[in-house]
């Protein structure tokens, strides 16, 4: 069985042939590093290319030999094996996703902060050989001890084709229960070689990678690029590993989310050398987007679906605007069907884990897949604006129909606002605007004026009729707003449904 001639194992062994020496991921000291890895003055160790396929090869073997023990199956697909772990943000979970690729064994990561509840209803749907706390890190400094002796070791077959199972990640969306989606081989390097087309890296770049690799954002735009573009990693997680490690290691470049990019231009942290900055999962807000462009660094707005790998359209360091995610990346064919977007490539993912139903609702008998989002392209540039999703659209009894997440977007960039929700109002006529106070803030001075200057931009259709306040107790939040910070709409709906409004 051999490897496909494009993958990211392939790319991982072309960085070890070509960059032998040089250096291919940074371990923060405080992650433990293998003691038979040399540790360096900046607080860590660096691990080269030619050692680091090594490591993965060696640790291939023996997730091969882990599984091979096990009488536990998979249930979804024909492969050599699944395995299951939740991932904690350090280089071991680079390591495992490697070796899994390396081995032909089906990933199944899990996001350790999603909690006990998220991680049981994940593993709930999978049979696959767990692998997690003592033994992983035992198994993964062992598998060191032998890549730093120089050891050979023989690597093991991998995936037979570019359209076998590789990698199952989690979405929920604005839904709440998490959704196993398959993605293949193929289609993990071609939409990070899309991206990295979009976007271009050398190998004197230094990435610093703050969000997980158990979503998709992270594996493609961070772990794939990487692999693709022979440049040096790092990893850490959120906002406190950014203040930890970015003054260590001054990357230049980092992918984030809005709410941790504007933490992280406040600290003024580790910036020196920072020239890209990739922001995904929504819209960074238009006076963010211009602060970091007076510091010099070009922000990167994308957008994308975990069942398209992610990518489906991203930004170029040359059209960098806000409030647009760029043109359609190379590999996908789109079409809008009135807004309604739909796009057709070789990085769709396989199917839904164990739910046939939902992937033939999701992708017609002529491989379209349907994103659900409402988009707008730009005749002169091409690039795309979210104007938010098809079954969210509020459809007025005069005839008009609003968009509610563009709105919302502009009221929650107001500083002191935790959370805007836009719902049709009882008459049908018109919207009402739910406004969540955040209280990490400092109370903003004269925010109901700014609600108003808000609006009097918005078309008269949009602008809100009335204004009603909540505040979410700590307890209730998760149901609300998922670990990206977009709304559950249902629920929250739900809960504003009975409270009093002006």
């Amino acid at each position: 069985m051999n490897s496909p001639t494009f993958s990211l194992d392939a790319a991982l062994r072309r960085n070890a042939q070509r960059r032998g020496h040089r250096a291919a991921l940074w371990i923060p000291g405080g992650d433990r590093p293998p003691s038979t890895l040399s540790d360096v003055e900046s607080g860590g160790c660096v691990v080269s290319w030619s050692i680091l396929d090594r490591w993965v090869a060696q640790l291939a073997l023996d997730l091969r030999d882990r599984l091979a023990s096990s009488s536990r199956r998979p249930s979804d697909g024909d492969t050599c094996g699944w395995l299951v772990h939740t991932t904690d943000q350090t280089f071991r979970d680079v390591l495992i996703a490697l070796a899994c690729q390396a081995a032909g064994i089906v990933e199944c990561p899990i996001d350790l902060s999603g909690g006990a509840a998220y991680i049981a209803a994940c593993r709930s749907q999978l049979e696959a050989v767990s692998l997690d706390g003592g033994e992983r890190v035992a198994m993964i400094d062992r598998a060191a001890a032998r890549a730093a002796a120089g050891a050979t070791v023989p690597r093991p077959d991998s995936f037979a084709s570019p359209t076998d199972d590789a990698l199952v990640l989690w979405t929920s969306g604005t839904s709440g229960r998490p959704k196993g989606v398959v993605l293949s081989v193929g289609a993990l390097a071609l939409n990070a070689a899309a991206k990295l087309q979009a976007v271009p890296q050398a190998v004197s770049d230094t990435r610093l990678t703050v969000l997980s690799f158990a979503h998709a954002y992270a594996r493609t735009c961070d772990l794939g690029t990487w692999l693709l573009s022979g440049c040096q990693l790092a990893v850490t997680r959120g906002f406190d590993g950014w203040c930890r490690s970015a003054g260590l290691i001054e990357p230049t470049l980092c992918n984030t989310v809005p709410s941790l990019a504007e933490r992280m231009l406040d600290s003024e942290l580790g910036l020196n050398r920072l020239r890209l900055l990739g922001c995904g999962g929504a819209a960074l807000p238009p006076d963010a987007f211009q602060a970091w462009k007076q510091r010099g660094v070009t922000v990167i707005q994308g957008y994308g679906l975990t069942e398209c790998g992610p990518v489906i359209s991203s930004q170029t360091p040359s059209d960098s605007v806000p409030e647009r995610v760029g043109q359609v990346v190379t590999g996908w064919e789109s079409e809008l069907r009135g807004d309604r977007l739909f796009v057709r490539g070789a990085c769709t993912m396989n199917r839904y884990l164990e739910d046939p139903a939902s992937t033939r609702q999701r992708i017609d008998p002529d491989g379209w897949l349907d994103t659900g989002d409402l988009v707008r392209q730009c005749e002169q540039t091409g690039q795309l604006q979210i104007l938010g999703r098809a079954d969210d659209r509020i459809n007025l009894s005069n005839g008009f129909n609003v968009d509610p997440s563009a709105i919302e977007q502009r009221f929650q960039s107001l500083p002191g606002v935790a959370t805007a929700l836009v719902v049709g109002s009882a008459n049908g006529r018109g919207i009402d605007l739910w406004i969540e106070r955040d209280p990490d803030a400092e109370p903003a001075a004269g925010l109901e004026a700014s609600l108003d200057t808000v609006a009097e931009t918005l078309a008269a259709w949009e602008r809100p009729k009335r204004v009603g306040w909540f505040q979410l107790p700590a307890t209730q939040r998760p149901e609300m707003v998922n670990r990206k910070g977009a709304v559950r709409r249902a629920a929250l709906m739900a809960y504003v449904r009975d409270l009093p409004i002006e």
